[in-house]
Order: C-alpha cells, then sequence, then structure tokens
C-alpha cells in the first residue's frame, strides 16, 4: 500500500536535489501505475490531480496546456486544459499550497490558482513571495554547478514575476532591483550567464513604463564586457549582446555608432569560417553590406560588394527530385482538354476566362493549409526565404501570416506544374492544331465581350486628350505569340522565341491594371519628397496598385492569386519585376509564361470596369 504523504515528501526531496518538473512526473506516473495494480482509487485520483496541476504550462503570466491536438471533428484540443477542472480540483490545489514546504511547488499550485477560476489576490502574493525565494535557491544550484545551466531558471521565474508583480503592484521594486542585481552580478563563470543578461536585459527594454533611464546606468557596459568574453570564438552571441547595448544606448539617448560598426564587421568575420557553404556565407556578407550601406561606408561597401559577387558565382543550390509516372494524369487532362478544345473558339475563350476548375482556389488552398498545420513540425518551427538566381536573399517569410502565404503559395504553384500548366498547354496546342485560337480570334472576343476594346482617352501635358484602347496594345504581343506557336507546331525541332511577347504582355498587364484604378477613383500617384524638400509625384508600384483596398475588394479572391502569383510575388513567376529590370535570361522564357499572361489579360477583361 502506497501512503499519499510520503508520495509528497518525496517530490519536495527531489526538488531539493534539483530535479526537474519533468523528472518528478516521471515519478508520479510510476507512482500511478503502481496504484492502479493495488485499486486504490481515491489516491489514484490524488496523483493524476498532482500530475494535472503539474502540466499546465505558465509563461509570460499566461496560463496554457502542455500538449496541444485536435480531436476527429477537427477542433483543436489542450491538455490540461483549465475549464475542464471543477471545484474538487482547486479545492486539491489549495491543500497542496498550504501544505508543501517548496518555494518551487509554490508557485506552481499559486500561479496556477491565481491564473484559474479560484483566482484571489492572495495566490498572486504566495507566488510572488516564493518567486523571489527562488531565485537565491537557484544560484545556490548554479554556483555548485556552473555547466549544468541551472541559471536558466532564473530566466523563466522572472518572465513570470516580473509580470505578475507588476500587474498586482506587488513587490515590483524588490523585483526590478532584483532584475538589475543578477545582470551585474551573476557569475561569468556560469554557463548560463549569457541567457540571464540578454533574457533579463530585455524585460527591462520592453517594460518602459516600470525600467526609466537611470535603470539602464551600468548595464550596457556589463553587456558590452560579456561580449568581449565571447570573441573571438562565439560571434553569433556577441552580435546579440551588441544589438541589446544599441537598444539600450537609444533608451539613453547615447552615441551607438560604434556597435553597428562592430556588429557589420562580426557579420563578414562570419562570412569567413571555415566549412560554411558559399550560400550561407553570402547571406552573412549581404546583412554586413547591409549594415555598412546605413553607416554609408563607401570603401568597405565596395570591398564587401566585390567579395559578395566573387562567392555567388560559385554557388550550387542542390535539387531534391524524384520520378513519378504521371501517365494517367496525362492522359486525363488530354481528356478534359480535348472535350474543351471540341467546342467553337467563343466557348474555348469563355472557358479559359472563366471557368474555376481550371484554376487553383484560394479557398481550397487555405483549407490544405489548414489540414497539413501541425503535421510538419521542421517546417513550422523555422522561416522561409527565397533567393534569386544569383543567390541574393529578395523575401523573407517569418511570422504566422507571412509563413501562412507562403504555403499558400507554394501549394498554388504545384496546383499550377501539375495541373494548370499543362492543361493549358494541351488546350492551347489543340486549339492552334484546330484553327480556333488565333490572335484575331481572342482580340474579336474581347472586342465584344470586354472593356479592353473600349475607346479611352489620354491627357497629354493636360491640354489635350487622345484616345487609345487596350486592343491595340496587346494585340503585337498576342500576334507575335501564335506565330512562334504555329510555327513551332510546323516545325518541331525549331526553338521557337518569346522574349517578345512575354516582355511586351507582362508590362502591358501593368498599364490595364493601372487604368483599373484611375476608372475606381484610385490615384495611381503617390507624392514623395524628393530628398530636397520639395514634393513630386511618381507612379505607384503594381505591388501596391495590386493591393489597394478598392482593388481587393473588386477582383476576385482567386483572380487576385493567380494575378499576384504571376506578376509580382516572389515566391511565384514575378514576371512582371523580372522583365522590367531584365533579369531572364534566353532559356528562362517559356511558352508557358505566355499561357498564363494571357490568362492574366482575360481575367482582368471580364470585369466591367469602365462602366462602373
Amino acid at each position: 500500500m502506497i501512503v499519499i504523504q510520503e508520495v509528497y515528501d518525496k517530490i519536495e526531496n527531489l526538488i531539493l536535489e534539483g530535479k526537474t518538473i519533468s523528472e518528478i512526473k516521471s515519478y508520479l506516473f510510476d507512482i500511478k501505475y503502481r496504484l492502479i495494480e493495488s485499486q486504490e482509487l481515491q489516491n489514484i485520483q490524488f496523483i493524476q490531480w498532482e500530475i494535472d496541476a503539474l502540466s499546465f504550462n505558465i509563461s509570460k503570466n499566461k496560463l496554457s496546456g502542455c500538449l496541444f491536438g485536435t480531436d476527429e471533428k477537427g477542433m483543436q484540443t489542450e491538455y490540461p486544459c483549465i475549464a475542464k477542472f471543477g471545484s474538487e480540483f482547486f479545492d486539491y490545489v489549495k491543500e497542496r499550497l498550504n501544505a508543501c514546504k517548496s518555494p518551487f511547488l509554490k508557485t506552481s499550485y499559486s500561479h496556477l490558482l491565481w491564473l484559474s477560476p479560484a483566482k484571489n489576490i492572495s495566490f498572486a502574493k504566495i507566488a510572488i513571495d516564493s518567486y523571489l525565494e527562488s531565485v537565491s535557491i537557484v544560484e545556490n544550484f548554479d554556483r555548485l554547478f556552473p555547466n549544468e545551466l541551472y541559471g536558466l531558471q532564473i530566466c523563466d521565474i522572472f518572465s513570470n514575476l516580473f509580470p505578475l508583480s507588476s500587474s498586482v503592484k506587488y513587490r515590483t521594486d524588490e523585483v526590478k532591483s532584483e532584475i538589475k542585481r543578477l545582470i551585474k552580478t551573476f557569475p561569468l563563470t556560469s554557463s548560463s550567464r549569457f541567457a540571464i543578461s540578454l533574457d533579463l536585459s530585455e524585460i527591462m527594454l520592453q517594460n518602459k513604463k516600470f525600467f526609466q533611464s537611470k535603470d539602464f546606468i551600468g548595464i550596457a557596459k556589463v553587456l558590452e564586457n560579456l561580449a568581449k568574453q565571447k570573441l573571438p570564438d562565439k560571434k553569433d552571441q556577441a552580435i546579440n549582446l551588441f544589438e541589446k547595448i544599441i537598444r539600450i544606448k537609444k533608451k539613453q539617448n547615447v552615441q551607438y555608432v560604434d556597435y553597428h560598426r562592430r556588429i557589420a564587421n562580426l557579420w563578414y568575420l562570419k562570412s569567413n569560417e571555415k566549412g560554411l557553404e558559399k550560400v550561407v556565407q553570402c547571406r552573412y556578407l549581404e546583412i554586413s553590406i547591409l549594415l555598412y550601406k546605413e553607416l554609408k561606408d563607401k570603401k568597405r561597401l565596395q570591398f564587401l560588394e566585390k567579395r559578395f559577387n566573387e562567392l555567388k558565382k560559385d554557388i550550387q543550390l542542390i535539387t531534391i527530385s524524384e520520378e513519378i509516372d504521371v501517365t494517367e494524369h496525362s492522359k486525363a487532362l488530354q481528356k478534359f482538354a480535348s472535350e474543351i478544345t471540341s467546342g467553337n473558339t467563343e466557348s474555348i475563350i469563355h472557358t479559359l476566362m472563366n471557368n474555376d476548375l481550371l484554376y487553383p482556389k484560394f479557398s481550397q488552398l487555405e483549407l490544405q493549409f489548414e489540414k497539413d498545420k501541425g503535421k510538419y513540425f521542421f517546417k513550422e518551427l523555422f522561416s522561409n526565404s527565397v533567393l534569386d538566381a544569383n543567390g541574393n536573399t529578395v523575401q523573407h517569410y517569418e511570422d504566422e501570416a507571412e509563413k501562412k502565404k507562403f504555403e499558400i503559395l507554394k501549394l498554388f504553384s504545384w496546383h499550377l506544374q501539375f495541373y494548370t500548366i499543362p492543361l493549358l498547354h494541351y488546350i492551347f496546342l489543340e486549339s492552334v492544331k484546330k484553327q480556333k485560337l488565333k490572335t484575331k480570334s481572342i482580340l474579336e472576343y474581347l472586342n465584344r465581350n470586354s472593356w479592353f476594346g473600349t475607346e479611352l482617352m489620354i491627357s497629354a501635358n493636360g491640354q489635350r486628350e487622345r484616345p487609345y484602347n487596350w486592343l491595340s496594345l496587346i494585340a503585337p504581343a498576342l500576334n507575335e505569340f501564335f506565330v512562334n506557336l504555329e510555327y513551332y507546331l510546323t516545325s518541331p525541332t525549331v526553338i521557337p522565341n518569346y522574349i517578345l511577347c512575354i516582355d511586351s504582355l507582362s508590362t502591358k498587364i501593368e498599364g490595364i491594371i493601372r487604368d483599373i484604378c484611375e476608372f475606381q477613383g484610385i490615384s495611381p500617384f503617390e507624392f514623395k519628397d524628393d530628398g530636397k524638400g520639395r514634393t513630386v509625384s511618381m507612379q505607384k508600384d503594381i505591388h501596391k496598385l495590386l493591393n489597394e483596398e478598392e482593388i481587393v475588394n473588386l477582383i476576385s479572391q482567386d483572380d487576385l492569386l493567380f494575378l499576384k502569383y504571376v506578376l509580382i510575388e516572389k515566391v511565384g513567376l514575378n514576371l512582371r519585376h523580372r522583365v522590367a529590370h531584365s533579369l531572364m535570361t534566353f532559356y528562362e522564357y517559356h511558352i508557358e509564361q505566355m499561357y498564363l499572361l494571357i490568362v492574366c489579360v482575360l481575367k482582368l477583361g471580364k470585369y466591367d470596369f469602365v462602366s462602373k
């Protein structure tokens, strides 16, 4: 028979030995299994409540479970969940709080009660008292075992202690003093020294209401000495410390440029470390270059940019591939394309313009993203970056919203590559072979069924108006495309050239979007300072135009995603940018890009912008 009080005494002893909550829970699970075997039901309930109480996660004065998942209906589940416990559980925790001696247990029980439906100010005060008492115990453990990282518990203590203390206005000055004392005096020999300095100084910086400029006196010097200790081996830690020093100097209104220079140089030194991949070296150099640009150090920039360009030439990105048999898939697409091209010219163009089955839908991609969420832990753990063909980092996707956008764009890309583009290829080729799709037929259809044939007026120098329409502006690109496609179909050994039509149509679409904005009362211009205090007007770029609120509300979510992927998204084709800045070589121009650009034109043509 197991005596429950002996279990509680054992927990106290385990804590005195420096055991973690995880190790204590393992001991409790062993006890629980023994109790189940001996059918001691009352004690089983007590042990289960003890496990539950110690399983709650409290971080930054907020309560949550330690495990998350989904039920059979796809709803999120959480263990333990505070809403599922009744008064018996809270009465048990109160009894344990009154009976236990360890300040570590007292913090767990009292802080849990403070954040529970049993909330009472006395629990908050007990938690604060116990947290403060725990600090000295942890310090003693860390002195005895400086390499065992006991000091990291201090970071956890203050991440809860300060927000709790400041919210209830109890012993806040003492807590502040402890934070400053630990930053300044925690032993340099401790392996936890770096984390304590960084985390506690971050608490000070984030709580401007409580920490004034005078509170930071001496802190920057401590961090600088620690950074010197970390060099030359631990450059990452030194960079983190210098970045923290800059924020402190800003708080104190003190000069900090020298620290920017040190950080920039450290990133350069990191790029020279042995064993790094060229792409990683380039990334470190890229950061260094950006920092030196802020410093306006032209001489240093010349040297770094030369080094950067030399490294880029040697970058070799790894490609991982796997062969998949798509024979049946291809047959299904050919059959669908055959059904579409069996109709007349008007029905084919109407299908390309309006049939949702051809293109990825945002709602389905978002649903797929939500289904995949949580399945691939390591993928969600890290941020994503996009590199261009030269190895330059052109965009980062780091926070939750950015990661979601990245994954949806990747899903869109896979759908496009595996389904939409092959289908469009069969449709265009079969339609041209059957003489059902030509420049003339598309222009005639758009003239009848879109606003592109409408005569518009452009003001020249604010004095006179000159008529134009978009059919005359997109016709050369369409004609160039169909000439090359027909030539290819008659002479398959000849490599067709789609450069002119892709260059023309990708930039013309920007003009179409600019006109749409004007029709909707959106100014395509913005006003900026020219650097000399004078105001100049500039055309908004296509990114801003496609993100204007009126455009987002006017064009369907699916069509907008399609347009952005093809024209401006760096995870996508980004054709407008790559064409405008001549970033594409001959072999990067493909017939598939022209299919998608034609679809972009058709999608923009189906809305009656002019009449509105």
